[in-house]
């Protein structure tokens, strides 16, 4: 936003207290609703004769029915301007987090949300889709983060999402390894959808890699430290000093002679 556009254009002592306690706020987009609360302003005719006054003078920009910001359409976070225009708890899931991370190939139609209401809407050039989420599920955030302020599913909680709306969903990249089947069927678990585990993909979970993952893990993650800090108590001390210089060398070594044992098949 233009600064010294704005400084010219307030005018009134009272327009330069309004925006500086937006500013307080650290928002872009704000309902008219909250706007008159945060002014004071009990009225709808003068909350309305003020705003279309800032309209005009473009110190703020309408983007949807009752929404404003001090940013154009075009400048806001496109995920943060759906669940804004929305008005009620939702999250980024479905479609697009799975298109974000490559799982479909297909450009999404609209931005899919979340919340407690089916609905298809827009908001200038933008599409979105709501999905209707009982509450139990809905306010449970097992695998839900805030990225960038809005709530958006990871990728296995977006695919356990998908397949509580629709069990027969098919992934475009369901065979690979962008998708963590044990922790999409934990969360699924964990959350309580009421999912018929039988009809999801099944994959084959290869002993090799699930070694070859656990032994770097150990090379990455234990050292000295960690050692010293979990093992010493199982241990006399003068017995934990003399294994663990050759501890974690010798995971490594029997967990590498175990993943050639089982690619071999022996």
């Amino acid at each position: 936003m233009n600064i010294n556009k704005v400084k010219k254009n307030i005018t009134r002592k009272s327009d330069g207290e309004r925006f500086a306690k937006l500013a307080e706020l650290d928002e872009d987009i704000f309902h008219a609703n909250d706007l008159g609360n945060l002014w004071g302003i009990v009225k709808k005719t003068t909350l309305y004769q003020t705003l279309s006054r800032y309209l005009k003078r473009g110190l703020l920009f309408r983007v949807h029915n009752g929404l404003y910001s001090i940013k154009k359409v075009a400048d806001i976070n496109p995920y943060l301007l759906g669940i804004k225009a929305l008005h009620r708890p939702a999250y980024i899931s479905c479609e697009s987090v799975l298109y974000k991370n490559g799982v479909l190939n297909q450009i999404p139609q609209a931005i899919t949300l979340i919340s407690a209401v089916s609905k298809v809407f827009s908001v200038g050039d933008r599409r979105y889709k709501s999905r209707q989420m009982k509450d139990e599920y809905l306010f449970n955030n097992i695998g839900v983060e805030i990225i960038n302020g809005v709530r958006e599913a990871t990728l296995s909680r977006a695919v356990a999402d998908m397949l509580y709306f629709n069990p027969k969903k098919y992934f475009d990249a369901g065979d690979s390894k962008m998708i963590n089947w044990l922790e999409v069927k934990e969360i699924v678990r964990s959350v309580g959808y009421k999912i018929d585990q039988s009809r999801f993909p099944k994959f084959k979970f290869r002993k090799a890699d699930l070694l070859r993952d656990f032994r770097t893990f150990v090379d990455d993650q234990v050292n000295d430290r960690v050692l010293a800090e979990n093992l010493n108590v199982l241990l006399p001390h003068s017995k934990f000093a003399k294994i663990r210089k050759v501890l974690k060398r010798e995971v490594l070594t029997c967990l590498n002679d175990e993943i050639i044992r089982v690619r071999r098949g022996v």
